[in-house]
């Protein structure tokens, strides 16, 4: 009996975003292999999203070494009139409804005085403007707006 090994190329479509991993499928000459259902597994990709007043609003791929420097950056960067003393965190606590909130003064990790933030599996980064009255999360933001996170 010999094996074959093909690279499939699987696109994954989820919030209106394309993302595209590979999976590996055994292929059989014997009749088994022909007759059964198996199909391939694609594994779900964890995002950070980042929100507010920076270039490009948008979910980016999980990292384990993720940063908030880095996050921000593949954003497109803050614009003029952010509030990088109160950037927000907004990460998930495990088996509780409420989420955990960080506040964040940027200029604090540029100077070197503070550690950059390793970022977490689905935690978001709210880049307030200095002419927002409000936060982008928080009383009267629509929970609408946010990711979604459907399981099957």
């Amino acid at each position: 009996m010999k094996t074959k090994l093909s690279l499939l190329t699987v696109a994954v479509v989820g919030l209106g975003l394309l993302t595209t991993g590979s999976v590996q499928a055994q292929q059989s000459s014997s009749s088994e292999a022909q007759n059964s259902t198996s199909k391939p597994c694609v594994e779900e990709v964890a995002r950070v999203y980042v929100v507010g007043n920076v270039a490009q609003p948008q979910g980016i791929d999980f990292r384990p070494d993720l940063s908030l420097t880095q996050a921000l950056a593949m954003a497109g960067g803050l614009l003029r009139d952010s509030q990088i003393k109160k950037i927000r965190i907004f990460r998930a606590k495990p088996n509780e409804t409420n989420n955990e909130i960080l506040v964040v003064d940027l200029n604090v990790i540029k100077m070197r005085r503070a550690p950059d933030i390793i970022l977490q599996p689905y935690d978001i980064i709210e880049v307030p403007s200095k002419r927002t009255v409000g936060h982008f999360i928080g009383p009267g933001f629509d929970v609408c707006q946010l990711p979604v996170r459907v399981i099957m």
